[in-house]
């Protein structure tokens, strides 16, 4: 399929949030996305392991994971006007759960059992 290059998105390749440190509202915007992301993986490995009930709350993580690259893509990256920021698929400890049981495994559980 042809490729319309000026329709592209022009981002910097692999953005990090750290790269953006001392750009307080770009640094908020790319934080909030890969904690968002975080979020979801979480979410995916809870559906996929003992929970398939969670899955439409899961379908809706992805639709608003969908809908932050789209505010990302609408914002310019403060370090190159001819660029937009782009999506920083990053860990972020504070929005998994594994943080959150202070670096623990799961503990194994029964089928039915909360995790």
């Amino acid at each position: 399929m042809p490729v319309d290059w000026n329709s592209v998105y022009d981002f910097a390749p692999n953005p990090k949030i750290e790269d953006f440190a001392n750009y307080s509202d770009a640094s908020e915007l790319l934080t909030e996305f890969a904690s968002n992301y975080t979020s979801l993986l979480v979410q995916l490995h809870n559906v996929f392991n003992g929970h398939p009930e969670t899955y439409y709350d899961t379908l809706a993580g992805m639709h608003q994971l969908s809908s932050m690259v789209a505010q990302l893509f609408q914002t310019q990256d403060p370090r190159n006007a001819s660029r937009v920021l782009g999506p920083t698929w990053e860990y972020v400890a504070q929005a998994s759960q594994y943080a959150a049981r202070e670096g623990q495994a799961r503990p194994t559980v029964e089928a039915g059992e909360p995790i």
